[in-house]
């Protein structure tokens, strides 16, 4: 039996320098350097994880970002952004002392589960999503994050984050390959935006499709010219 399309959680964010830019268009697309992070297991560690092909993942980033009017830099047009791309598993790292009473427990990482979810803007969602979003922080979870620099600040060695998404979905039952499209797919909209975190339905995300040409990826920023 074929598992069903996953559903994602994800979640925009913009710093105060984000939110004084102007969202790209088709007109004034947004020109960037893709920086690799790559994979990354965090929290408890789960034997026999299957890693997704870094070119694939890269790939699929590279679409969706193009459908959001994202561009990789090229000779004509220099980047603008840094955009920072990793992905993994983070699982919760929890000691119950034999107690099924989470009273009782210990959850050792439990700031960063609650902010992969989003869970620091449940101010601003219903009380059933934000009892749902807690209860997803404590779920394994497969996820990938985008984070976007200004690209003149790092060519000074600053760092000056202007957005971030994160899109995550439990692991149980498949693996990180298999949902990568999913992820992406889901978390487009949220690219260079704020936004509320959601449960998104994946099966209605993974709808268009965008041809690009091949993507080359560099894994680190250029020097500085002196």
């Amino acid at each position: 039996m074929n598992r069903l399309p996953p559903q994602v959680i994800v979640v925009g964010d913009l710093t105060e320098m984000g939110k004084a830019l102007t969202p790209p268009d088709v007109q004034h697309p947004v020109y960037y350097f893709p920086l690799v992070v790559g994979y990354k297991e965090m929290g408890a560690v789960i034997a026999g994880e299957k890693v997704p092909v870094k070119n694939e993942v890269l790939r699929t980033l590279a679409k969706e970002l193009a459908k959001q009017h994202y561009l990789v830099m090229n000779d004509q047009h220099p980047p603008e952004q840094v955009l920072v791309f990793w992905w993994g598993s983070m699982n919760p790292e929890i000691q119950d002392f034999g107690s099924n009473d989470p009273s009782e427990q210990v959850f050792f990482n439990e700031r960063e589960m609650l902010a992969l979810v989003g869970a620091y803007k449940s101010a601003g969602v219903a009380p059933w999503q934000s009892s749902d979003l807690r209860t997803a922080a404590r779920d394994d979870r497969y996820f990938i994050v985008v984070m976007a620099y200004d690209y003149a600040a790092a060519r000074q060695h600053k760092k000056k984050l202007l957005w971030m998404a994160k899109m995550s979905t439990e692991s149980v039952g498949t693996n990180l390959p298999d949902v990568i499209a999913a992820l992406v797919a889901s978390g487009g909209p949220a690219f260079g935006r704020d936004t509320p975190p959601s449960f998104v339905d994946s099966e209605k995300a993974l709808g268009g499709k965008v041809n690009l040409a091949p993507l080359e990826v560099k894994e680190y920023l250029p020097n500085r010219k002196k």
